[in-house]
């Protein structure tokens, strides 16, 4: 019997009660494609039909020595290509030895619904996916072969909601984000404002637009829950559009709110700067050229890394600076337009934010 990967490896075969006739035997070669005769084979199906016309059956599937191999009820049966066959409720296949390789579940129309599970042959799950009507809807977990779990993600009709946690296999764990604003998803629930002096919008096939029409600096960030104390990362594309290049546009992180928040800025003629605004007071380093940055309405990958002691900055892949960290301002992160020279509009494309769980 074919394995049908979905989502993290799922295999897939059913098996209720048997009731019929006439058993109809196949032969199968690795690959699943019909053969003629048993010497070509590798896996024999055996089928039971409740008529001559029925599409599909009680299927039990067997390695060519004779041991179980797979086993469920289809719906409609490809005589020429198992990958075509579709089933409904229960689907379990084995590895030789009649030890349980996966068990998957289908509505009476042949759609993934309810838990998919995979083992590993020591009898470890490999994976535990839960399907409603087709789409991943709620925890997705995958493991190493030794038990520990290796990822979590959980799914909302079909839609990745919230932190993904992966881990190593001696149990460093890390929780991360993901913002593709180019989609025009708001996975995170930014609080975007369109007012006199300043607007915010998530455009699809552009990004999260920020623009401001005064002097004022302009931010905007989301509650990642990040705990500062611990390693973490945060990634981002941004993208001048609009006003003075001389003007800083880019992160704001350890954000508590417009007076009290951490900054990495890039202008479009070329330079950086980093600093820290605490009770309204800013503290900043001079802007510094740098040959990496992309200048006028060019992307920019923009990375800030912590690791234990001093903050790390990049732009497109390339360290710029290092710096201690002193996480005495907030736990949020996002897009910060820089206060002065007027006018001013800029996209964050995408961001990524990583924190270490231990």
């Amino acid at each position: 019997m074919k394995k049908i990967i979905f989502v993290l490896t799922c295999i897939i075969f059913v098996f209720p009660q048997i009731h019929a006739q006439k058993k109809q035997r196949i032969y199968y070669d690795k690959d699943w494609k019909v053969v003629k005769t048993k010497k070509e084979a590798e896996f024999y199906r055996e089928v039971i039909k409740k008529s001559k016309s029925d599409t599909g059956g009680i299927v039990k599937d067997y390695f060519i020595n004779g041991a179980l191999q797979g086993e469920g009820n289809a719906i409609k049966l490809d005589m020429e290509d198992d990958a075509n066959t579709i089933w409904k409720g229960k689907l379990t296949g084995y590895y030789a030895g009649a030890i349980k390789r996966f068990e998957n579940n289908y509505n009476d129309s042949g759609i993934a619904h309810g838990t998919h599970t995979q083992w590993y042959i020591n009898g470890f799950k490999e994976s535990e996916l839960n399907y409603s009507e087709g789409k991943l809807n709620g925890v997705s977990v995958s493991y190493f072969p030794n038990g520990k779990e290796k990822s979590r993600l959980e799914y909302n009709n079909g839609v990745l909601t919230g932190p993904v946690i992966t881990c190593e296999e001696d149990g460093n764990c890390e929780k991360t984000v993901r913002e593709d604003f180019k989609s025009g998803d708001d996975t995170m629930g930014w609080n975007l404002k369109m007012t006199k002096d300043e607007e915010s919008e998530i455009l699809a096939g552009q990004g999260l637009r920020m623009a401001k029409k005064t002097n004022k600096r302009h931010h905007r960030a989301v509650s990642w829950d990040l705990d500062m104390k611990k390693n973490f990362k945060i990634e981002s594309s941004v993208l001048f559009s609009e006003g003075d290049n001389k003007n800083g546009f880019g992160l704001v992180f350890a954000y508590k709110d417009i007076g009290n928040l951490q900054f990495f800025y890039i202008s479009a003629e070329g330079k950086f700067k980093t600093g820290v605004i605490t009770n309204n007071k800013a503290k900043s380093s001079v802007w510094k050229t740098s040959e990496f940055i992309n200048k006028g309405a060019e992307i920019n990958d923009l990375k800030i890394v912590y690791s234990g002691k001093n903050l790390e900055f990049f732009i497109n892949n390339s360290l710029v600076q290092q710096s201690e960290f002193n996480p005495v301002t907030g736990t949020l992160a996002g897009i910060g337009l820089e206060e002065g020279a007027g006018k001013m509009q800029a996209y964050l494309i995408s961001m990524i934010v990583s924190n270490s769980l231990q």
